[in-house]
């Protein structure tokens, strides 16, 4: 799929160095004058590389105006190091989100977050640290235990400690200055 990527025109392949590891994505450059930039955070066993393949769409019927995508694997997907938990997903989400907003390029361009299904939480969770211009989520969630439990229906009660991803959306959501755009289907719990 990488491969796939390379083949789609103006995007450039991310690598970021993080306190937990090189975290790796794509980041679409509008062939339009764009003034914002939406960083996606994929759902889960999703990659950059997927994601970026539904994105390239943007620049179609835009009247002359474009926007910037970038989308990130979290630690251990696609080509970014590191273990997969709530802790990394967090330290690399931030720290990749304050490299990309360093660049030169991103100077007065507004930043949306973007977070699908397990990605809403990461979103959410960079929203209530740092000054964002939006939000987007789509099938977000309260926390990690709706989430598993969307799944399998056994974390409650004791049960909770077994959990490893306790991403608590509920409560990041209140620190977050925007007010959200959110998505779901009939079949979102």
């Amino acid at each position: 799929l990488a491969i796939e990527c390379m083949e789609i025109e103006n995007l450039e392949e991310l690598e970021i160095d993080t306190p937990v590891g090189t975290c790796a994505g794509w980041m679409y450059h509008s062939a339009y004058e764009a003034d914002a930039t939406v960083i996606l955070f994929p759902g889960n066993m999703f990659t950059s590389e997927e994601m970026m393949g539904y994105s390239t769409g943007f620049d179609s019927g835009n009247d002359g105006k474009g926007i910037n995508m970038i989308t990130l694997d979290y630690p251990g997907y696609g080509r970014s190091e590191g273990i997969p938990c709530e802790y990394t997903m967090k330290v690399m989400a931030l720290s990749a989100y304050d490299a990309i907003i360093s660049r030169s390029d991103m100077q007065n361009q507004k930043i949306i977050l973007m977070g699908y299904s397990l990605g809403t939480g990461i979103a959410n969770y960079v929203a209530s640290k740092r000054d964002v211009d939006g939000l987007i989520l789509m099938a977000p969630y309260q926390n990690g235990y709706d989430l598993f439990n969307g799944f399998v229906d056994i974390f409650h009660g004791p049960a909770k400690l077994f959990n490893p991803y306790r991403m608590r959306a509920d409560k990041f959501a209140q620190n977050v200055n925007v007010k959200p755009l959110m998505m779901a289907s009939k079949d979102d719990e």
